[in-house]
């Protein structure tokens, strides 16, 4: 007998949604119910393929507001990039006015403070 515990292996793992995994269990629970219960079968094939539409439906439904909402979530994040974008944009502007409104005023403080007799002399 061989040992397989030093041999690799790959562990699948896939996550479903409960509520994807509650009409899948929904939809067999209900297929099996109608194969044992005493009716035709024509009957029975009617009664699945309408059970079968309605889960159709509830999951068409859970699809389409799931969307609905990732959509809406898509809107809300753009709508906040483009007002955080528009803030940046005006600090940017107002840095650059407030560094030219400050580069004028160095040069007029510069300009009066300078003497306007002689030479200076260096004591």
């Amino acid at each position: 007998m061989r040992d397989h515990d030093d041999e690799p292996y790959v562990v699948i793992q896939e996550r479903s949604s409960d509520v994807g995994s509650f009409l899948l269990g929904l939809a067999i629970g209900a297929g099996v119910a109608l194969l044992f219960a005493p009716r035709s079968g024509e009957e029975i094939r009617g009664e699945i393929k309408r059970r079968v539409k309605r889960v159709g439906d509830r999951a068409s439904d859970t699809f389409s507001e799931a969307r609905e909402r990732v959509e809406q979530r898509l809107e809300s994040a753009r709508i906040s990039l483009e007002e955080k974008k528009q803030r940046m944009t005006d600090a940017v502007a107002a840095g650059r006015a407030a560094a030219r409104q400050a580069a004028r005023d160095a040069r007029r403080e510069i300009t009066t403070k300078r003497p306007t007799t002689g030479p200076v002399s260096e004591d």
